[in-house]
């Protein structure tokens, strides 16, 4: 009968899966190391390690938060300086335009 260790079978299969396709190369790394390193150490240490491993990767989560939410914002203030302009541009030609006669209507 083989022996498995209860910690890697919940942590390491479902825990720690890297949802979302994440482009974040660290968590991969980070639960590798769980999974074949500490879940092997004595006593309680892969609880402790555990905990602080998952601290590390919850700080860069938020981390990729923030730099996402900061280009995001960025960029739409750029697109809407850009769509400024472009209206600012257009719009003395369009009013510039001669408007076709009302007799033309049917």
């Amino acid at each position: 009968m083989a022996t498995t260790n209860p910690i890697r079978d919940c942590f390491g299969r479902t825990c720690f899966r890297n949802h979302g396709g994440r482009r974040n190369a660290g968590h991969p790394l980070i639960v590798r190391y769980i999974t074949n390193e500490v879940v092997y150490l004595p006593g309680n240490e892969p609880l402790h390690q555990i905990l602080k491993l998952g601290a590390l990767m919850l700080g860069l989560v938020v981390l990729e938060f923030i730099c996402n939410f900061y280009i995001v914002y960025q960029g739409h203030i750029m697109g809407a300086s850009i769509e400024h302009d472009m209206r600012n541009e257009i719009f003395p030609i369009i009013r510039s335009c001669p408007l076709p006669s009302s007799t033309t209507r049917r």
